[in-house]
């Protein structure tokens, strides 16, 4: 599910509320991923020297796109708080650890990808975005606790949720979501 949406009497739309993604492909926010078998594995195979920023890379069958995945001090080892996912190039990935799976592209369960319109965006997340921090192409969702995702980030023991998408030429180039930095 993607979003709420709240109708009045004679059913007609009146508000869209916000549902955060948790999930891109099947790799999920604060949830193993089962790529790494051991912490050493998981160690070994992390980008970002001594941290904090340790992230690893799922690259696209084609290599046309990546999702990164950010791991924050004090995580259990294979569970990661925060996606990034964006058009890639060889130098995005080039010198790095990434591992590639069998798709040809990424999309959340609320099926936000790469290539959407803004449109289609405020279709699915509504229009509850920041307005003094997102610009014509950008968007940004911010939850802290005691929001109205007060439930949710107590449910995954976090203090804050973020959603960014950056869009060119009406088109998603960037989208990146989850939970802030303690």
């Amino acid at each position: 599910m993607s979003n709420l949406n709240i109708t009045n009497q004679t059913n007609q739309i009146i508000e869209t509320k916000f549902i955060p993604d948790i999930s891109v492909n099947s790799f999920y926010l604060s949830c193993p991923t089962g790529l790494f078998n051991s912490k050493e594995q998981f160690l070994d195979s992390i980008n970002g020297g001594d941290g904090p920023f340790w992230n690893y890379l799922i690259l696209t069958n084609n290599k046309n796109q990546i999702l990164r995945m950010s791991f924050y001090p004090g995580g259990n080892y294979d569970n990661f708080s925060y996606f990034e996912v964006f058009y890639a190039s060889p130098s995005d990935y080039k010198n790095l650890k990434y591992t590639t799976i069998k798709s040809e592209d990424f999309k959340t369960e609320s099926d936000i990808h790469l290539g959407m319109s803004k449109q289609e965006l405020i279709e699915t997340k509504g229009e509850s975005y920041v307005k003094n921090k997102s610009t014509d192409n950008l968007m940004v969702y911010e939850f802290e606790q005691g929001a109205e995702l007060n439930d949710f980030l107590s449910k995954y023991n976090e203090i804050g949720y973020k959603a960014k998408y950056e869009f060119k030429n009406d088109k998603l180039i960037k989208y990146e979501f989850g939970f802030e930095l303690p």
